[in-house]
């Protein structure tokens, strides 16, 4: 089980991800900064389906994202997207998440 630090730091990484994905352009901010084994366990099969897309400028939406995730997982998703998604500025909140996580 998680402890709670744990929690709050895949909660960041999942932002980092939806954020990504509502973005792609702000991906160009952090890209040398982001690898795989930057996300924990729980998130690296999802930060690899999103970079992996962002690296061969396919891009995302993040519709795209909810699908590539399980229901269970959706369900949070869905909800960074409509409480914690609502900023002025994506490439500051990328790099205040990025940071927060660092």
């Amino acid at each position: 089980m998680p402890g709670k630090e744990d929690s709050k730091l895949i909660h960041l990484e999942k932002m980092l991800l939806v954020f990504l994905s509502v973005d792609n352009s702000a991906y160009k901010f952090i890209k040398d900064k982001l690898s795989i084994e930057y996300f924990n366990n729980e998130n690296r099969s999802i930060a690899q389906i999103v970079l992996d897309r962002l690296d061969n400028n396919k891009g995302i939406v993040p519709a795209e994202l909810l699908n590539a995730i399980g229901n269970d997982e959706a369900n949070e998703y869905v909800r960074i997207i409509q409480e914690e998604c609502n900023c002025e500025d994506n490439k500051k909140a990328i790099l205040d998440i990025y940071r927060k996580i660092q």
